[in-house]
């Protein structure tokens, strides 16, 4: 009869030990980096005169295997590619800022080659976009500004300051002087 306990007790605790590990491995989470999303950007329209708007379209796809969570709202910036001659340029010249917040109570969680897209309006002017072809990167960076832990929403014990930077490939825009 104690033979017959044991056994079962051992079954039990194998059991346990699997539903508890399983459970475990449940609620630990995939966060977004480098290795896992892609960014994808496009402009409408592609030509533009100064004082125009721009839809600014950034689309975030997971290209990982696994789902992750992503915090789409972060610092985001346009950034010039074309730095012959970068060293004489102001800031304003250099970088366009699009969303200067981060977000961290706004995430989303995107399954595998799922797609997270966000629309940025945009006014096009002479101290950033020159006349003729503009070639760019779109910069994402999730960082914390102060050293206050974030309200995240997980446990406390898988809590951890979070900091990613991304960047997008090149994308182009035409913009005509319509002066000239």
């Amino acid at each position: 009869m104690v033979a017959l306990h044991l056994q079962n007790t051992k079954k039990m605790v194998i059991l346990l030990s699997f539903v508890l590990l399983f459970s475990n491995a449940c609620k630990l989470q995939n966060y977004a980096d480098k290795k896992s999303i892609d960014i994808r950007v496009s402009c409408m329209p592609d030509t533009v005169a100064y004082g125009d708007s721009l839809s600014v379209n950034v689309c975030y796809i997971n290209i990982s295997r696994n789902p992750i969570v992503f915090y789409p709202e972060a610092i985001i910036s346009m950034m010039h590619v074309d730095t012959t001659s970068f060293i004489f340029w102001s800031e304003e010249h250099f970088l366009y800022p699009i969303n200067g917040v981060c977000n961290f109570q706004n995430t989303v969680v995107l399954q595998p080659d799922q797609i997270h897209k966000t629309i940025y309006k945009i006014v096009v002017n002479n101290k950033f976009f020159f006349n003729d072809e503009n070639n760019f990167i779109l910069t994402y960076n999730l960082y914390m500004k102060n050293k206050k832990k974030p309200i995240l929403p997980k446990p406390k014990e898988e809590q951890k300051i979070l900091s990613m930077a991304l960047s997008s490939s090149i994308f182009s825009l035409f913009v005509k002087d319509e002066n000239r």
